[in-house]
């Protein structure tokens, strides 16, 4: 559904008119910040060609790159995300969203990250090309590809400490402790 004004009162009692729809595969929803019919319908004219300018249309073959500079913009990223994403990016900047397999991935992982353990691999590579990937998709840029992570050994149950277990016997030492099934009767 194209890019389109609700008005003032329709949508939730909404104040001021609407932009809402779809433009390049992307849900917009957001205020004209007016009731006036024509300032809004201005508004709407300036959102289409800003978005016009700031996105490539859908299905056109976006590097890389220009898949996490959206995906950047989408999410909220937090500095050491935003580093994660810079390492990812030097490694398959230049390659296409809709010809990239999985083998690309996992050869990109190796090359930015050799000799490392597969969690840190997963961690600092998959997890990451993953969300531009998927994010792309969703915004109609390449088709759905499903990323499978290195396989990585199960992690071993620990017993408790001595001095977990004393601390906690002596603190529950003596108390009854109710179950819950106790508690509803």
């Amino acid at each position: 559904m194209p890019l389109k004004l609700i008005p003032p009162g329709t949508r939730k009692g909404n104040k001021f008119y609407l932009i809402l729809g779809m433009e390049g595969g992307i849900q917009y929803e957001f205020s004209a910040r007016t009731t006036d019919k024509i300032l809004a319908q201005r508004r709407l004219v300036a959102v289409r060609a800003k978005i016009a300018e700031s996105a490539p249309p859908a299905g056109k073959n976006i590097t890389f790159a220009q898949a996490a500079q959206l995906y950047k913009a989408y999410a909220k990223l937090k500095p050491l995300e935003v580093k994660r994403l810079d390492r990812v990016v030097s490694e398959l900047g230049r390659r296409r969203v809709a010809g990239m397999t999985h083998a690309d991935l996992v050869a990109g992982a190796n090359r930015l990250f050799p000799g490392q353990a597969p969690s840190s691999l997963n961690r600092n590579f998959m997890d990451v090309a993953a969300c531009v990937l998927h994010y792309s998709a969703k915004s109609g840029y390449c088709g759905w590809l499903r990323v499978e992570e290195f396989k990585q050994p199960r992690t071993a149950p620990r017993a408790a400490r001595p001095e977990a277990m004393g601390a906690l016997l002596a603190r529950t030492e003596g108390k009854r402790q109710l179950l819950p099934s106790a508690i509803c009767r």
